[in-house]
């Protein structure tokens, strides 16, 4: 039996998944074999690529023998991902078109179809298919919350076709908060406003916003000089799907024992896509609090913040061309993530620029530091990894690695490609036991107080 050739399933039962696929000896021993060969002839020589070839060619064939198709209409692709986004960019679509995902969607093919639906002027519509489940009670409950928020905020119109609620384009006052059931999306349309009381929140089971660059989608105060608590996404309902949306001076939210730091904030181990995004004078401790996803940023700018800008915990996933711009804290901070930070600009930033700690991975590229107390510092058994970094001065460290959590253990840095722009040489720091290398040269450590450092306001504020 196939079943006893594949070692996975040995004492255990396969329920099929598109993330991974047991392998049967044969197929293990064939790709062994063909590394083996790919070694003997050497990687990058001119005898590989005949056997290579061949080797595809032949897979090629019999696959196409299988599937009953000539083997030239049989196209391999490098992971499944690829296998869907390839066609997917070959279908056709026009200016105006509508595209119809679910809510469980791998996240690489969510963010194919934002980029196809921005490229092309297209509307993504998404499915709550996980909103299929409960029985009747939970029905029941959820009907009742949905009418209750329905009457309370007349903007709010239900869309039977998609089980969904949405706002109809235009500003619409939020008096008093804004609650949907944690089933429930609530999808905003370009060009729409919700302007809310002081200290009102919202709080969704997922936010769908596709807004565009000519009619964006805004939350904001009443009031300009006036703030609301933000915006909590459970994450409950689907993936969070964010494009050219504005949040304004929020503050985080607090009802008695029950806050979050975050003024907006994304949790409920689901997935996060935010594109072209602007956080904007927040008031709270950070401006947007990840937690617990899979996420993808890209293009948003985050200006002004009296604490963090972003603040990933237990996050992982991407950080693409976004711009940190005047916070009295750190600008990016991470816990237990593994994030790829690209093309990143960060200016006059009252602590870190880059602040990984607690077990994080982060390799990063391409990205500036204008004005920083420190640029890039790893803490608590992270691994930082950050190739072309272009440094325009900084108060104190361009690099710093050091043990603020005894429990976690050493840190380590690597910079490959400094560019270093300030008065006199940059400095670094790093811990003893910790580790660090710039541009190939291992900086030497040194004991510290790291406590102390912190009540000097040297390693932090």
């Amino acid at each position: 039996m196939l079943r006893d050739l594949c070692p996975a399933l040995s004492g255990k039962t396969y329920f099929n998944y598109g993330g991974q696929g047991p392998l049967p000896d044969p197929s293990l021993d064939a790709i062994t074999t063909s590394w083996k060969r790919i070694q003997e002839l050497g990687p990058f020589t001119t005898d590989v690529w005949p056997y290579v070839s061949a080797e595809v060619n032949s897979t090629r064939s019999l696959l196409a023998r299988i599937c009953g198709v000539p083997p030239h209409r049989l196209a391999l692709s490098e992971n499944v991902t690829s296998g869907c986004v390839l066609p997917l960019w070959g279908l056709p679509i026009h200016e105006g078109d509508h595209i119809l995902i679910s809510d469980c969607e791998h996240p690489g093919v969510v963010a194919a179809c934002l980029e196809l639906a921005r490229r092309q002027r297209l509307t993504v519509n998404c499915l709550p298919v996980r909103q299929l489940r409960g029985g009747r009670n939970d029905q029941a409950e959820t009907d009742a919350a949905v009418l209750e928020a329905l009457e309370q905020h007349p903007f709010l119109e239900f869309d039977i076709d998609f089980n969904r609620l949405s706002v109809a384009a235009g500003r619409h006052m939020v008096q008093g908060d804004l609650l949907l059931p944690e089933n429930q999306i609530l999808h905003l349309k370009p060009d729409t406003e919700l302007l809310f009381a002081p200290g009102a929140v919202a709080v969704v089971g997922a936010l769908n916003a596709l807004g565009t660059a000519e009619a964006p989608i805004r939350f904001g105060p009443q009031e300009p000089s006036d703030s609301f608590a933000g915006l909590l996404s459970l994450g409950t309902a689907g993936p969070n799907l964010l494009e050219f949306v504005e949040f304004s001076r929020t503050t985080g939210i607090q009802r008695g024992a029950w806050q979050t730091t975050g003024g907006v904030t994304l949790t409920g181990h689901s997935r996060a896509v935010l594109q072209n995004c602007t956080f904007r004078d927040a008031l709270g401790e950070d401006s947007l609090n990840v937690v617990g996803v899979t996420m993808h940023c890209a293009g948003c700018t985050f200006d002004g913040g009296v604490s963090d800008l972003l603040d990933g915990d237990f996050v992982n996933g991407t950080v693409i061309g976004c711009k940190f711009l005047n916070s009295d804290s750190d600008a990016l901070d991470v816990s237990g993530s593994v994030l790829k930070v690209e093309r990143c600009h960060f200016a006059r930033i009252g602590d870190k620029a880059l602040s990984i700690g607690e077990g994080s991975r982060v390799e990063a590229s391409d990205c500036h530091v204008e004005s920083a107390m420190i640029a890039a510092s790893s803490k608590d058994r992270s691994i930082v990894s950050i190739d072309r970094l272009k440094v325009d001065e900084v108060e104190r460290f361009v690099a710093v690695a050091y043990i603020k959590k005894p429990q976690f253990g050493p840190a380590s840095i690597t910079v490959n490609g400094l560019t270093w722009k300030g008065s006199g040489e940059p400095a670094f720091l790093v811990q003893t036991s910790c580790a660090m290398q710039i541009d190939g040269r291992d900086i030497p450590t040194q004991d510290l107080d790291v406590k102390a450092l912190y009540e000097q306001k040297i390693l932090g504020k």
